[in-house]
């Protein structure tokens, strides 16, 4: 057998589809990005809070998606 080349499904399998926040932080301007982050990482800010802030920059997050979020990353 000849070696068969696989590196287009070796670069989209590691292509990981971002989620919502992911997207998010990739497009917020930076000060945004900061206290996002900020946020994300103190616990003492419920993902209910997270999701309102969100919200009022405009881009609709639950408070779910801010749980999971944080359970993947933190």
């Amino acid at each position: 057998m000849g070696d068969i080349d696989l590196s287009e499904f070796d670069e989209a399998r590691s292509k990981k589809p971002k989620g919502q926040i992911d997207l998010f932080l990739l497009e917020a301007e930076e000060g945004r990005r900061e206290s996002l982050l900020a946020a994300l990482r103190d616990l003492s800010y419920p993902s209910t809070a997270i999701s309102r802030v969100l919200t009022q920059w405009g881009t609709k997050i639950s408070a779910d998606t801010v749980q999971v979020w944080r359970r993947k990353n933190l």
